[in-house]
């Protein structure tokens, strides 16, 4: 199984954990360390890629920001359910568009 799988099992995994878990500690964390990876895989990713989808790479940056368990950053609940339902879609779009690296990387 090459790389690109992974990929399509994390983002699926970030979106199922985004949208349909209740969100206690444990799940909120676990949720922060998946979806945060999965983003910075995209932004990497989105960084080699055409030049059409830089900026993706900014947006998945963001959200990996927003959502990293290291030095987490809190809301109140109405702001999350909205960037948890933006970051289901960034996810979306990032599934949706694919990823084409630029020749010769």
């Amino acid at each position: 199984m090459n790389l690109r799988n992974y990929k399509w099992i994390l983002a699926l995994l970030a979106l199922l954990l985004i949208v349909v878990t209740p969100h206690n500690f444990i799940t909120l964390f676990f949720m922060r360390c998946v979806v945060c990876l999965t983003f910075l895989v995209f932004f990497l990713e989105f960084r080699r890629a055409e030049n059409r989808l830089q900026i993706f790479s900014f947006v998945c940056l963001a959200l990996a920001i927003i959502y990293n368990p290291v030095i987490p950053l809190w809301f109140p609940k109405f702001i999350w359910a909205g960037i948890n339902w933006g970051a289901s879609a960034v996810l979306i779009l990032c599934i949706i568009m694919g990823i084409k690296p630029k020749p010769g990387s």
